[in-house]
């Protein structure tokens, strides 16, 4: 191959050009696009930018005052995803002709997508003074406010937009996202519904109308939506990966499995498959064969799953564990299996499973969970050291956390903060040890002088194991922490939301995973000072049996 012509040199001249063009060299720019194409006929993006240099030579040499040229250069320029790029366009053009709302418009599309929310709200606000009877403005500007979390302004614009064009789909499902926001998911299921009434081919509508039932517990309708989803669409891991959600939760672990090894192909996930030539293993005897178990999603996730191993290891076969660091003290004496760090070198093995398959492998059921615990055991010497170190408190031990991961979407549902945790620290004959970890650790300022913040000297998941160990209690949102103190074999108490993550089911208040676990729900969305209201009394009850002496 000519050196000239090969990709490195190919890839190469396109930057250059791509510079040239940006710095205003369009005679450059559209000279190196050109012998990229004599060298490679078939370069679909020097094309493409050829093209988009024609159109700036024409907008700009040409008719350099011409507003319309501009935009429908910006237009292009946002085609290719070159959002920046298309903004200096749009801008160019609003400033030629500053009372054109398509343009203001079409700007605003552009700071959307980039996340700039903030400016995207200014921009469509100017734009609907120009042009008060666009719907699209409206949809656009209602989207940027919920963005922003200003659900209630964007619930008026959006009505605004819909009472112009009831059939609008944008304004109409915007609008549903905006009611979701605010919490009302019966409103917000009856938009998604109209828009798919309307358009049967909407996913995002169906996706939408789907969660929407399922946050209301409506399970079975749920599951009906991602059926008709599915029916339409077989290949669509995005309403399988959902659909498994919402049949675990129900506790149809049959169908639930098959559905949830449908996440490698999802949006959200698609990039986190491992690429091992090795087949997946399915449950049968290693017959002296090695495999490789992998985390895959969460550190509570982690834990949870790892209660397989034992029955993996009496498969027959050298069991490999690769789990993050942070875990990596806790599970270390784990018996039968070879301890990996995520980003070590892996050995050569056989055949592999992700840990969260391994339900699937072993055909669990509601009434087959491995739930025998404790399945972790705590270093015996930082037990000791933990103990030496909160023996001088008296009363009640009590742990808690109350946030998980904020970077999980779901977060901000599932994590009360530690306002309502306050309830507890008036409770009589009781000691709070806090064992947060990360950001959520300055919630903790004035929390009075019942609360021991350890938060800072634990290192790992084995120091906190080893606090546990030296407590009565842990109280927790869902955190990877409370899985933890359940695989202890702890008493532990969780505060749910009123529809949570899976694998805590719905309507009823102990675990099938974990057997020391007390469930707190929600009874109303939202409401978690109720949750702590209960738990409380609760605790004050258990503190008074403590206080006398007697296990609660």
């Amino acid at each position: 191959m000519d050196s000239l012509a090969n990709p490195v040199q190919i890839g190469r001249r396109v930057q250059r050009a791509v510079h040239l063009h940006q710095a205003g060299n369009l005679a450059g720019a559209e000279s190196l696009y050109r012998t990229v194409l004599a060298l490679q006929p078939d370069h679909g993006d020097a094309a493409n930018l050829l093209g988009v240099v024609a159109c700036h030579r024409v907008a700009v040499a040409l008719q350099p005052g011409h507003a319309a040229a501009l935009t429908n250069l910006g237009l292009v320029l946002a085609e290719l995803g070159r959002p920046d790029a298309a903004a200096r366009m749009y801008r160019a053009a609003i400033a030629l002709r500053p009372d054109h709302a398509p343009t203001r418009s079409n700007l605003g599309v552009v700071l959307t997508r980039q996340g700039r929310w903030s400016d995207a709200v200014n921009v469509y606000r100017t734009a609907i003074t120009l042009g008060p009877d666009h719907a699209d403005l409206y949809a656009n500007l209602g989207n940027a406010l919920t963005e922003e979390r200003k659900a209630d302004e964007a619930v008026a614009v959006l009505r605004r937009g819909t009472a112009l064009r009831p059939d609008h789909t944008g304004a109409r499902f915007n609008l549903g996202i905006a009611r979701q926001e605010q919490g009302d998911l019966r409103a917000a299921a009856g938009l998604f519904r109209s828009v798919v009434a309307l358009y049967p081919d909407h996913s995002d509508a169906h996706t939408r109308l789907a969660g929407a039932l399922k946050a209301q517990g409506r399970l079975d309708e749920a599951v009906a939506v991602y059926d008709t989803m599915i029916t339409l669409r077989p290949d669509d891991a995005d309403a399988r990966w959902n659909r498994s959600l919402t049949l675990l939760l129900g506790g149809d672990f049959a169908r639930g499995w098959e559905d949830y090894e449908w996440r490698w192909l999802t949006r959200e996930k698609g990039g986190e498959r491992h690429a091992f030539t090795q087949p997946l293993w399915s449950g049968e005897d290693l017959g002296g064969r090695t495999i490789l178990l992998h985390a895959e999603q969460g550190l509570g996730d982690t834990i949870q799953f790892v209660r397989y191993v034992p029955a993996v290891v009496r498969r027959g076969g050298r069991v490999l564990l690769r789990v993050p660091a942070v875990l990596t003290r806790l599970l270390g004496a784990m018996p039968g299996v070879t301890l990996l760090t995520r980003g070590d070198p892996v050995p050569e093995f056989d055949v592999h499973c992700p840990l969260l398959s391994l339900p699937r492998a072993f055909g669990t059921t509601l009434e087959t969970i491995p739930a025998e615990v404790p399945y972790l055991f705590p270093d015996p010497a930082l037990v000791v050291a933990w103990r030496r170190r909160l023996q001088p408190y008296g009363g009640l031990r009590v742990g808690i956390v109350w946030a998980g991961n904020p970077a999980f979407a779901e977060d901000r549902a599932r994590s009360p903060g530690v306002e309502p945790f306050r309830r507890l620290f008036a409770v009589d004959n009781v000691h709070i040890f806090a064992l947060q970890k990360g950001a959520g650790r300055t919630a903790l300022r004035a929390a009075g002088a019942q609360v021991t913040d350890l938060g800072g000297d634990i290192g790992d998941f084995a120091d906190t194991a080893a606090i546990m160990a030296n407590l009565d209690l842990v109280v927790s949102s869902c955190t990877a922490p409370i899985h933890l103190a359940g695989a202890l074999g702890i008493p532990g108490w969780l505060a749910l939301k009123a529809v949570p993550d899976w694998r805590w089911l719905m309507g009823r208040d102990d675990s099938p995973w974990y057997p020391t676990l007390r469930l707190f729900r929600q009874t109303v969305p939202g409401d978690w000072d109720g949750v702590f209201a209960r738990i409380a009394a609760e605790l004050a009850d258990a503190a008074h049996l403590h206080g006398h002496g007697i296990r609660s």
